[in-house]
């Protein structure tokens, strides 16, 4: 099982995780990995828990539009970036399908995902839920 914490202040924000990967055959077919990953610019992060695949998926669709740099996901309106992410996570849904269908694998449960992006001079921290029957995403408040 995966855990992750994340959570913000006036100077920053800080994520963290474990770092045991463990297969679907089970715990003792493991191993020690990073899971919290950076970009070279150090402007986006994310760590995912669930299936790590998806959130993989998940993480590079928001990366992709991350560096476009068309969406403000530090000081722009929370609201207006929450359904960007849910649709980004329709995306990965999409691609998903595609991969699983031409492989015939089982599709996935979903993740939990943090995001930091470091923008305009701000950092946000973001929790999106992939997990949970009704899809969640959110800006993490300081505090």
């Amino acid at each position: 099982m995966t855990f992750q914490i994340g959570f913000t202040t006036r100077k920053g924000v800080l994520i963290g995780s474990d770092r045991k990967k463990t297969s679907l055959s089970g715990f003792h077919h493991s191993q020690i990995v990073p899971k919290i990953k950076v970009n070279e610019n150090k402007t986006f992060a994310y760590c995912s828990a669930g299936d790590s695949a998806f959130g993989d998926v998940v993480a590079s669709v928001v990366a992709e539009e991350f560096a476009k740099g068309k969406i403000d996901f530090t000081t722009g309106d929370p609201t207006l970036v929450t359904y960007r992410m849910l649709d980004f996570l329709k995306t990965a849904r999409e691609r998903e399908s595609e991969y699983i269908k031409l492989r015939r694998l089982q599709s996935s449960l979903g993740a939990r995902i943090m995001f930091v992006f470091r923008q305009h001079n701000a950092v946000a921290l973001w929790d999106m839920d992939a997990l949970s029957q009704i899809h969640t995403a959110s800006v993490v408040i300081e505090g």
